[in-house]
């Protein structure tokens, strides 16, 4: 039973990871739109 917990530990930073990059990636999208206009 000791696999899944180095998953989850793996696993863990990487989805907080990528919920950064995602909100990164919207605010960024904002900013040229705001450019663009």
């Amino acid at each position: 039973m000791k696999e899944p917990v180095k998953f989850d530990k793996i696993l863990e930073p990487a989805l907080q990871r990528g919920l950064y990059f995602s909100i990164l990636d919207k605010a960024l999208l904002k900013v040229r739109d705001q450019q663009d206009a």
